[in-house]
């Protein structure tokens, strides 16, 4: 009894429990385990998981409020980014180490990292097709009950109704599956593309990164891994395809025999043709990326540099080499678009023409042939089902893999052989920059640095000292030779690479906070002062590309970066040439040199700075590529080479400077080293004096601990300053999505775009087509009713008719939905091309302000993912939206046709669908506004690590980056995962309420059977097989349409930006020749950075008289270069006027204002393009000017060294060209304007003293009739000025000829003089 009962008792739990845990939710307390924002599909019961109701939280929340990041539940582990690569890397690194034998192929790992969840998502896709045609075997088994005149059980009928409920809903929740599960895999997928092409971008060489542009690495990123999700569909057409079509062909032989082949025999003829549209396709879309590609890179390079474009005028000739790449780009997509509405239309009318050559052949092979209800439309059933094509996936594919199988810095160049004597040997070592150059940059180089020791590099611009550390780093081509290096590296580039965070963490880069060492590091590195201004310290956020920091601060907070890494070896690129003497002096004693907090480490010094070279241990002299003397001070200059020369030079300028005659220390070295280098002085003073005649001599450094900051640069606007102290050390704006349904003026104003004609066309043609559906329709059930009637079934000629004119409807049906597409892809196209000139001419009319606190990624993701969806997914979604609301109205008139009764059945169904849309819509809308947003962080992380692999290389940060990169992929994923179950959580709703439709029309079908005819209820039931997905669709149309339209609204939002005054003012344009003189008037003006923030410049009355040198000085933001800027009108007045040669510079465009002034900027700027687009990009001079210009600018030899001359090729940034090379590319283009004002701003600031000698002889004789501008940095450089302009506190504090001010003990100007040692 006991055994019996026990056995009972645990049997029928066992079972209770197995079916209640298809309904219960886990019980288990993971509140301790999983994180407070987890997944609650993690607990789901099996149901839940199946209907997606584990979703429905989510949805609601987003119904109630707008969803923001926080709301966003973490994803699973195996969503996790690190998880995936860790997986895919199993897969592709073996295949990576062998690319040397073959081309690396991404396909090859992704397939074996996931054929395992692939494959069974396939299994679930076969089970859910094989389902789906159960649907034309039970309408023919129910419209055989229908017209049966045999008295079959009732029941049978209610069986076959209930059925086509049943087999398709389970077809439509393994469906549902299959969707998640490959829209869960393709984010997985694109999780390890987007790390490895982040990857690859860090170990890209100097050859590697020519090759692409930065538009097209960022398309890579944001456009082609949105169309990943295709190759997940594709691999399963392949195969699924071809069964369903084979399946299909053998019941539609059942339904019509030999006749059928008519139809077979067109789908046969359609695929050579397809393959031939696919084909074209292809190369348009191949196409269609290039100017894509080209297009993005051009507004990237113009938002990197676009304050050097509106001081130059430059931005109309900028703008409309983007409207042409554009235009290239919008011809090929307008015929892309076109082959894809021919493609889109056949695919659509194939079922059409098929039905119509099968019901053509049946008719006329036999007179026996009766066309009834169960063949007309159980056959247009199967005539539905077709094949679709992907032609986009095999070329992005093709991208990524040319892209992965650029070249890398090849790591094995450099050995790190840790038992060498020294830590840094370089034997017969010879470098060129990429593997396509012919040129050795380096040759026979023979290094051997001992431990701890400070060797300096010097050289003419040019000479190969910035090549050198380059080939130390590994970053460039070793054709023979070895190098070995051991220990840890830090590197600080003559440009700094500077992050968009934290002081902080600039400086901290990727170590760990240790304060006593933090604090030491920032008194070496001269920055306490400069965080006195700061009202958030060293938390203040520091823009994109160190935006609110000068030239100096960057390259100090560069250099305190490298001293806080603590490692072995110190490679330094001419740090000193980015600050003035004092703090150079400062940064050499306290940092750099013999007793400096590096003075236990091996440091390799670029310099131009002479004075530091006795205290350095060994000296290298470059020339040419070669090393032409190494030894110490006293030994090279006992040679009397090269470094003699360079010391001679050293000392001339010197004391053509003046330097202070009570520095004893200063005067006996100078005099030492005029005596060893006597010589030589006098053969350089017989060619060149530099004696005091008046010379605009060099504009000394960057910046000083007490004359410098972001007020100092002219090429810096000033306002981040204020910004960050009044936001709490915050500059960057966040991007605040819009929240709640896209705003009515939004659609009307996309509507007015695309315009009144085509959307008048799209009515008509859209009417005139559903009509000729309706009338078909209508006819095939009359023609079939007729194998019903005994007088109309031997009818011969009654069948002719009824085949011509359903023929007929069916023609009309396909030209005017024809119309209707083409119509729908012509407006759309129009309208994303008024809206990109638009959003164009609007980017280029803001203000420098504006761009200085907005993310450069969020803009480029404007141009780039947003113009991608308007270019062509909301085409394709409105087409889609318009094509079945029209559909769906036919189809639920046919239904009612059946009996008016149903309409009431169906009333609440189409009430839930309407609530489910609105519901779920809501909060979709807002998990697409932040999928958006979180995209464009992972395109600005993009962009600044590809602008720092150098500076992460040399530290070994690769890892700490990727680290973050994923961590900003998870976060988009995140959003990504939501918009994923979202659309699941939908479709099973409505394929649902779909299917009850279908139930409700077979079920009314059996009850009415005696009153209804056969054919009407065949014509209803096969349409509500078709409302499902008609429904189904529409609601995705409508949806995928309403999230579309969000870019559009970003767009718009992006065009509300604030603008500049006008370019030109036909009313007040000055004479040609203006300005004659260059005399510049101050009138009472005062000015700010924006409405909010206070004034940086008060009442400011000043008159330069023409052809004067006026220098301006001050103290920490003092308001230089606001006072520069005004000049530009880069800032506007808010008080006051700016005056030149008599006439206001308010009341005149502002082209004519900029295109009249000259600036030599601190920082310079080079664009992709030949030489000459650099030098002239307005095409304004002629060949002879400008070889004339390159002349003066010493550049001539150089050129004419150059293969192709002015149509040299010009790399991103300049990177081909050395900086001192580039700021004499700049220097030629103030030569090519020769305007009467001329503003300089640390103009040599990187070319040896020589070249800087030439530049400022060059200067001196080219603008003798000019007014020239200084921002001085230096004093002692501006001693032989007219007048000197000091501000203190925006606010003019003295003003007078140096030597006045001077005198008088008692002023600012003396006390700055003082400190520099002057006076």
């Amino acid at each position: 009894m006991s055994v019996a009962y026990h056995g009972s008792d645990n049997g029928q739990p066992v079972l209770k429990r197995l079916f209640l845990s298809c309904f219960a939710d886990s019980t288990q307390d993971i509140t301790s385990q999983i994180p407070e924002k987890w997944c609650p599909k993690t607990s789901a019961s099996f149901l839940s998981k199946l209907t997606f109701s584990w979703f429905t939280p989510m949805v609601m929340k987003g119904y109630r409020k707008p969803l923001t990041t926080q709301d966003m539940w973490t994803l699973e582990d195996k969503c996790q980014t690190s998880v995936c690569v860790e997986r895919f890397n199993k897969y592709w690194k073996p295949i990576a180490q062998i690319k040397d034998q073959e081309h690396i192929n991404i396909l090859i790992p992704i397939l074996r990292t996931f054929w395992p969840t692939l494959t069974i998502n396939s299994l679930i896709k076969l089970t859910a097709s094989l389902l789906q045609l159960t649907q034309p075997l039970l309408l023919d088994r129910l419209l055989t009950y229908l017209t049966s005149q045999t008295s079959e059980p009732e029941w049978t009928g209610y069986s076959y109704a209930v059925l086509m409920f049943v087999c398709p809903m389970m077809a439509s929740i393994l469906d549902g599956q299959y969707e998640y599960r490959q829209n869960v895999d393709s984010m997985r997928i694109k999780s390890c593309i987007v790390s490895k092409l982040y990857e690859k971008s860090i170990m890209l060489s100097s050859g590697g990164r020519k090759e692409f542009t930065s538009g097209e690495i960022i398309n890579l990123i944001s456009v082609d891994m949105g169309r990943v999700h295709f190759f997940l569909k594709m691999y399963n057409t392949l195969w699924l395809s071809p069964l369903q079509i084979c399946i299909s062909i053998a019941l539609l032989w059942k339904q019509l025999g030999v006749s059928s082949l008519a139809g077979i025999a067109f789908m046969a003829t359609m695929i050579p043709i397809n393959t031939m549209n696919n084909n074209k396709m292809e190369s348009l879309w191949t196409q269609l990326l290039e100017w894509k590609d080209k297009r993005v890179m051009a507004i990237n390079e113009i938002l990197n540099n676009i304050k050097v474009l509106k001081l130059y005028a430059w931005e109309q000739a900028f703008m409309d080499n983007v409207h042409k790449l554009r235009e290239h780009e919008t011809n090929v997509l307008d015929t892309y678009i076109k082959s894809s509405t021919w493609t889109s239309f056949t695919l659509n009318a194939s079922g059409l023409i098929v039905s119509v050559l099968s019901f053509t052949a049946f008719t006329f092979s036999s007179d026996q042939n009766i066309l009834d209800a169960n063949k007309a439309f159980v056959s247009l059933s199967l005539f539905t089902i077709i094949g679709s094509q992907f032609h986009q996936v095999p070329v992005i594919i093709r991208r990524i893999n040319k892209y992965l199988n650029g070249n890398e810095v090849n790591e094995k160049f450099i050995t790190h052989k840790v038992n060498e004597k020294n830590p840094i040997i370089v034997k017969n070592g010879s470098f060129k920059w990429g593997q396509e150059s012919s040129d050795k940059v380096l040759k026979n180089i023979n290094l051997n640095i001992e431990s701890n020791s400070l060797v300096a590099v010097v050289g003419q611009v040019g000479a190969g000292k910035s090549s050198l550390l380059s080939a130390l780093l590994g970053n460039m081509e070793k054709t023979n030779g070895e190098v070995n290096i051991s220990g840890t590296v830090a590197y600080v580039s003559q440009q700094a690479w500077i992050q968009n965070t934290t002081l902080r963490q600039n400086i901290l880069f990727i170590n760990e906070y240790n304060k006593r060492f933090y604090e030491k590091v920032l008194d070496s590195c001269a920055l306490r002062p400069d965080l006195e201004i700061l009202l958030a310290k060293d938390m203040t956020e520091i823009g994109e590309k160190g935006i609110n920091l000068s030239g100096g601060q960057k390259q100090r907070v560069s250099l305190a970066r490298a001293v806080y890494s603590d490692a072995d070896i110190y490679l330094l690129d001419d740090p000193l040439s980015a600050v003035d003497a004092h703090v150079g002096r400062h940064l050499f004693d306290e940092t750099i040199g013999p007793k400096g907090i590096l003075r236990n480490k091996t440091r390799i010094l670029v310099t131009h700075k002479a004075s530091v070279l006795p205290e350095v241990d060994k000296i290298v002299v470059l020339k040419e590529g070669l090393i032409s003397e190494f030894g110490s001070f006293d030994e090279l200059m006992a040679k009397s080479g090269e470094f003699a020369e360079f010391i001679a030079e050293y000392v001339l300028r010197q004391e053509s400077e003046g330097v202070d005659i009570d520095d004893e220390k200063e005067l006996e070295m100078l005099a030492k080293l005029r005596q060893r280098v006597k010589p030589i002085i006098e053969r350089q003073e017989s060619r060149n004096s530099l004696a005091s005649d008046g010379l605009v001599r060099r504009q000394g450094s960057h910046i000083s601990t007490t004359t410098d900051s972001e007020d100092q640069k002219i090429l810096e606007t000033g306002e981040q300053s204020q910004d960050v102290q009044q936001n709490d050390g915050k500059l960057m704006d966040e991007e605040k999505p819009e929240t709640g349904s896209v705003k009515t003026h939004v659609y009307k104003q996309y509507f007015r775009w695309v315009g009144v004609r085509y959307l008048i066309v799209i009515l008509l043609s859209y009417i005139i087509a559903n009509t000729g559906a309706v009338a078909s329709g209508l006819w095939l059930s009359k023609w079939s009713a007729d194998a019903l009637d005994p007088q109309l079934v031997d009818d011969y000629n009654l069948r002719l008719v009824r085949l011509g004119l359903f023929a007929g409807f069916c023609i009309v049906q396909m030209v005017f939905i024809f119309s209707a597409q083409l119509s729908i892809s012509l407006g759309c196209m129009g309208a994303a091309k008024r809206l990109h000139r638009l959003m164009m001419e609007r980017m280029m009319r803001a203000p420098v302000a504006y761009f200085d606190t907005t993310p450069v990624g969020r803009i480029v993701s404007r141009f780039s993912e947003d113009m991608e969806l308007i270019d062509s997914e909301l085409l394709y979604d409105f087409r889609l939206m318009c094509l079945k609301f029209f559909s769906l109205i036919v189809s639920m008139g046919m239904i009612s046709l059946e009996t008016p009764l149903i309409m009431l059945a169906i009333l609440p169904i189409i009430i839930t669908y309407v609530t489910c849309q609105r519901i779920y819509t809501a909060g979709l809308r807002q998990i697409r506004r932040l999928t958006s947003t979180s995209s464009s962080h992972i395109i600005s992380h993009f962009g600044e690590t590809f602008s720092g692999t150098s500076t992460i290389r040399a530290y070994e940060a690769k890892r700490h980056f990727l680290r973050e990169s994923h961590r900003r992929i998870d976060e988009s994923n995140a959003c990504a995962y939501q918009l994923v179950c979202s659309q699941g959580w939908l479709a099973i709703r409505l394929e649902l309420l779909g299917y009850s439709i279908v139930f409700l029309s077979a079920l009314f079908a059996v009850v009415f059977r005696e009153t209804v005819s056969a054919g009407v209820a065949a014509l209803a039931i096969s349409y509500a097989l078709n409302i499902t997905t008609l429904i189904e669709k529409f609601i995705l149309g409508v949806t995928e349409t309403e999230t579309d339209i969000l870019a559009v609204e970003r767009c718009l939002k992006f065009i509300e930006m604030p603008s500049e005054a006008e370019w030109f003012n036909d009313r007040t344009k000055p004479p040609s020749d203006w300005p004659l003189m260059g005399g510049i008037v101050f009138s009472n003006y005062s000015t700010k950075y924006r409405q909010e923030l206070d004034l940086v410049l008060k009442n400011i009355t000043l008159d330069v008289k023409p052809r004067e040198r006026l220098a301006i000085v001050g103290r920490t933001g003092a308001g230089k270069s606001s006072l520069a800027l005004a000049l530009f009108r880069l800032i506007e007045a808010t008080d006051g006027t700016v005056s030149i040669d008599g006439i206001d510079c308010s009341t005149i465009g502002l082209h004519d204002l900029r295109s009249r002034l000259t600036v030599i900027p601190q920082e310079p700027v080079l664009f992709a393009g030949s030489l000459r687009h650099n030098l002239d990009p307005l095409d304004q001079w002629s060949d002879k000017q400008i070889w004339r210009a390159l002349e003066s600018a010493h550049l001539k030899t150089f050129v004419d060294s150059l293969e192709s001359g002015l149509n040299h090729e010009i790399s991103i940034d300049g990177e081909n060209l050395s900086v001192g090379q580039k700021q004499l590319v700049c220097l030629a283009r103030a030569l090519l304007r020769r305007t009467r004002v001329l503003v300089l701003d640390e103009a040599t600031a990187a070319v040896d003293m020589e070249t800087d000698d030439l530049i400022q002889k060059t200067i001196r004789e080219e603008f003798s009739s000019s007014t020239v501008v200084t921002i001085a940095h230096r004093l002692n450089t501006i001693r032989d000025y007219d007048k000197v302009l000091v501000l203190d506190n925006g606010f003019i504090a003295e003003f007078g000829p140096p030597e006045q001010l001077l005198t008088d003990k008692t002023t600012i100007f003396y006390s700055m003089a003082k400190h520099e040692g002057i006076v």
